[in-house]
């Protein structure tokens, strides 16, 4: 899929609310603050990604979330999300597709992102899903299905699935602890 669809599905799973068709996500209640940082493709660059999540800290998210990564460290986003977790700001991460690594891709291979890998339905790790040391968390990742643009929905599998669970729990927390 492109990754607009990306996009969409992984907010659907977090947010999609019961309209009685599809499904629903995991808090329908919380707020997204979408900040395109890739093209269409799911091209970009480390700098579009370190300004997004800096203008995510400064403009009051509590939790940010990123489906991307990279083999190679890469710094400026880590300075940044540094910058985020001393304003409060929670990084999840995705761990990468690549199947089963040494390591996780960067940036969820920091130790200050939250790592998310996908399991399938019967709790075994995907072949997909990237493995390593800093992995924090797992969550469903094989055939999920969620929206996608044009008022539809899509099954689609990866760790970029597995993290809005994560996230989606998380949120359903922090929405408790703030009440």
């Amino acid at each position: 899929t492109d990754a607009l669809s990306h996009g969409t599905h992984v907010t659907g799973i977090l947010v999609a609310e019961n309209n009685e068709i599809g499904m629903v996500g995991i808090c329908p209640k919380a707020k997204v603050m979408p900040i395109k940082v890739l093209d269409d493709q799911g091209n970009g660059n480390i700098n579009s990604v370190a300004q997004g999540i800096r203008w995510a800290a400064d403009h009051g998210c509590d939790i940010i979330t990123m489906s991307l990564g990279t083999p190679m460290k890469v710094e400026p986003v880590r300075e940044s999300i540094i910058y985020a977790a001393k304003k409060g700001v929670v990084t999840f991460v995705s761990a990468g597709n690549a199947g089963k690594t040494k390591e996780l891709f960067y940036p969820a291979n920091y130790p200050e992102t939250i790592s998310v890998g996908a399991v399938d339905v019967n709790f075994k790790r995907a072949d997909f899903s990237n493995t390593g040391e800093n992995l924090d968390f797992m969550g469903p990742g094989v055939d999920i299905f969620s929206t996608v643009p044009e008022n539809w929905y899509a099954t689609l599998h990866g760790t970029s699935m597995a993290t809005p669970f994560v996230v989606g729990v998380a949120a359903l927390v922090l929405s408790y602890v703030k009440k």
